[in-house]
């Protein structure tokens, strides 16, 4: 049985190919339920987003995260 690996290099071809619109505001859950599918945790996803200029933009909710990409008046 080939056992599937963590893949955090595709997770940040997958963030490096996103192409946004000015001013999109991505959905951080979105963003890290992605990770999953690259088998890397919440907390490698996020220390890959910070590598790549994505900021972490509070919300009033709790559950939810909101990163900016870095064209974002970074």
């Amino acid at each position: 049985m080939h056992k599937k690996q963590p893949d955090p290099n595709g997770f940040l071809a997958y963030i490096r190919s996103l192409k946004p619109p000015k001013l999109a505001i991505y959905n951080g859950m979105e963003l890290l339920k992605r990770a999953n599918r690259f088998l890397i945790s919440t907390e490698t996803a996020r220390g890959i987003l910070r590598k790549e200029g994505w900021r972490l933009v509070p919300t009033s909710s709790e559950t939810r995260e909101r990163w900016v990409p870095p064209e974002e008046g970074g």
